[in-house]
């Protein structure tokens, strides 16, 4: 079964925090499963983690942000709906 919401905002909160670098993200996000990608126009990794629990239109998505020295600025989780 994958996570909820709340579950990967715990996760994410426990295991990171502003300033971290890139390698800790990296190693957080693959501990946790959680596959991901990186926008290179917005500096962040991005995740949609469907949830088939929630309903077949419902996701999770995640973005982590990175300052200009490559360090996580923020970090962004909540429930968004998708199409076809």
């Amino acid at each position: 079964m994958k996570p909820k919401t709340a579950e990967v905002r715990n996760l994410l909160e426990r295991g990171l925090k502003a300033g971290d670098k890139r390698e800790r993200v990296d190693e957080v996000l693959k501990n946790a499963g959680i596959v991901y990608e990186y926008d290179r126009f917005q500096n962040r990794y991005q995740s949609t983690i469907t949830d088939s629990s929630c309903g077949p239109y419902q996701a999770i998505s995640v973005y982590v942000y990175f300052d200009a020295s490559g360090k996580m600025s923020s970090v962004e989780i909540f429930e968004s709906h998708t199409g076809l």
